[in-house]
């Protein structure tokens, strides 16, 4: 497994707007995205409610499905950063005995606020690339240890044309350093703080150098708007057109 220098994020300007003004990265509670399928934990059902994702892809080609169904059907946009995004401690890096990459956040801007109270997010799963199966149920406890690396990264094979990274949080998986594995936070899972997001805070100085390709159904005035935009929020950053422009109707 090696972790793709770049990756590719489809979306509104609206999101865009808000990625870049507030310079964090929003996760999705899994239980609330448009795959009504997603995770299928066998042994551990209820975590589907406290795992949180954000979903890219690798693929530096264009897909015309992405552009519809993310980018506000073609008018939208996307968005081309570093995968080592996050405003973090170091450099991602893999445990031996997990086929995962995780990344150390180890920051004060990542305590969230839930439920009136707040959480320390210390950590998060990705880029990890996604399998495709006819069957995504998987079991991910073994005696003590949760196989974390083992949630959110296997979905139905309908789904294969997203070829998809992703970044997870799993707030109840904890890392035990002496026995080199994770651990599940049993009080968390029995109340758990379940936000129906988690904002986390991206690299200012990555963002600043975003490149940002507009949807190829994009308007001359959604370009001036994505323009504006990255004069504002990322004086480094540029604005291209779509290899699709003037090709397709969606």
């Amino acid at each position: 497994m090696t972790i793709p220098k770049y990756l590719y994020h489809y979306t509104s300007i609206e999101n865009l707007a808000l990625i870049l003004g507030n310079r964090t990265l929003r996760f999705s509670r899994t239980d609330l995205v448009n795959d009504l399928e997603e995770i299928n934990i066998t042994d551990l059902p209820e975590i589907k409610k406290a795992v949180y994702i954000s979903c890219w892809t690798a693929s530096e080609k264009e897909s015309i499905p992405l552009w519809n169904l993310y980018a506000s059907k073609a008018k939208g946009v996307r968005i081309k950063l570093p995968s080592n995004m996050f405003l973090r401690s170091m450099e991602p890096y893999k445990v031996d005995n997990i086929d995962c990459y995780i990344v150390n956040l180890m920051s004060l801007h990542n305590i969230v606020e839930c439920e009136n109270d707040n959480q320390w997010i210390p950590y998060l799963f990705g880029p990890v690339q996604i399998s495709y199966d006819a069957d995504n149920a998987v079991a991910v406890l073994n005696e003590d240890k949760l196989e974390a690396h083992k949630i959110g990264t296997v979905k139905l094979d309908h789904w294969a044309f997203e070829k998809e990274h992703r970044f997870l949080i799993i707030p109840d998986a904890l890392w035990n350093p002496e026995k080199e594995h994770f651990i599940l936070d049993r009080n968390y899972i029995s109340n758990p703080k379940i936000n129906v997001f988690i904002d986390i805070s991206l690299d200012p100085k990555v963002l600043d150098s975003i490149e940002v390709t507009l949807g190829p159904s994009a308007t001359e005035a959604e370009k001036c708007i994505v323009t504006s935009l990255l004069e504002t929020f990322a004086k480094k950053g540029t604005v291209v057109e779509s290899k699709l422009k003037d090709r397709i109707r969606l």
